[in-house]
Parts: structure tokens; C-alpha cells; sequence
């Protein structure tokens, strides 16, 4: 399962990038040792749904996030974000 959810994210990902890259533009300043290899905790503002996909596209790691229970009610929804990482909350 891990295994799965991993290789979906990292394909998710991949589409993403050019398409966030050529609609928006963004820049990352002042970040000199931004993910280190222990544990973390990542909070966005989360201004708009957009934000989920930037975090993963600019974060090298596979992030896993949390997400309203309410999107996990239709098996194909619920089907992609389990696949990628998410994890309904209450």
C-alpha cells in the first residue's frame, strides 16, 4: 500500500509541476536547510485549493495531509486521495 501511495503522489506530482510552473509564478527566498530529514510539520495559509498542490510540488518529500471526511464519501474520490496521501478528519 505504501508503495502505491507513493508512486501516485510522485505522478501527481510530475503533472503538476509544469502546469502550476507555467500558470503562476512563485519564488522560494530565505529557506537555507528547509526540509530535514527528521519529522515535521507543515502548515500552508491555505488561501485556495491550489495550495495542496504547490506544497507538494515545492516540497521534495511526499507530504501527507489532512483532509475534511467529506470528500472521502464517493468511492472515486475517496479511491485518489488515499492513493496520494490523504487522510480524512472529523
Amino acid at each position: 500500500m505504501r508503495n502505491t501511495v507513493n508512486m501516485l503522489y510522485k505522478i501527481v506530482v510530475i503533472f503538476l509541476k509544469p502546469i502550476l510552473y507555467l500558470y503562476y509564478k512563485i519564488s522560494v527566498t530565505n529557506m537555507p536547510n528547509p526540509f530535514p530529514k527528521s519529522k515535521l510539520i507543515i502548515s500552508g495559509n491555505h488561501t485556495c485549493w491550489v495550495d495542496v498542490a504547490w506544497l507538494s510540488v515545492l516540497i521534495p518529500r511526499q507530504i501527507h495531509f489532512l483532509a475534511k471526511k467529506e470528500l472521502f464519501k464517493n468511492f472515486l474520490t475517496r479511491s485518489f486521495f488515499t492513493g496520494v496521501g490523504f487522510h480524512p478528519v472529523n
